[in-house]
């Protein structure tokens, strides 16, 4: 927790999530073991994997920020990531933006925000009732469901070209 040695309530399940064989980063990039610092608490859930995943993207391209470092901009992410690299629905999206509301729309003001991410499934769930009721319209365009981790780096046109993908053979190739 924010660079301290303060283990999170999911430091176990982000282990599983990077170690082989459960896991897809070490599969994905080759390494074994990560530290990821994060701002705040994650109590636990699997929504985390695919801004994770995202990070440890953007990470090997040269693109994510470091904590002195100022960033370019902010993606907004959450759903879980499987074995075969899609994206599945986690639940509770319209909390988890309640919750995200005022940084969001701050960072909206400030032209910083370049996408909100989730499963279409989760996307479903936010109707424009909702959005224009919470004053988030503004958020709308932003919004994008993606399905796979193709998807996403596409979306974002970031170069995703994993080092080890294919010794692994629990995941797909090509």
């Amino acid at each position: 927790l924010d660079g301290t040695a303060r283990a999170l309530p999911i430091s176990a399940d982000y282990d599983a999530f990077v170690r082989k064989p459960t896991g897809v980063v070490q599969g994905l990039f080759g390494y074994p073991v990560f530290r990821m610092d994060v701002s705040a608490m994650i109590d636990g859930g699997q929504s985390w994997q695919m801004g994770a995943i995202l990070a440890h993207i953007l990470f090997e391209n040269g693109l994510l920020a470091g904590k002195e470092e100022g960033s370019y901009g902010v993606v907004w992410t959450t759903g879980q990531v499987d074995h075969g690299l899609s994206i599945r629905p986690v639940g509770n999206v319209r909390i988890k933006l309640e919750r995200s509301r005022s940084y969001l729309l701050e960072q909206i003001q400030k032209g910083r925000l370049h996408a909100i991410l989730m499963h279409p499934d989760d996307q479903k769930d936010l109707d424009d009732f909702w959005l224009s009721d919470q004053k988030m319209e503004s958020l709308v365009p932003c919004l994008h469901a993606v399905s796979t981790l193709a998807e996403l780096t596409r979306l974002l046109k970031i170069a995703f070209q994993p080092r080890k993908m294919a010794t692994n053979p629990l995941l797909p190739t090509g």
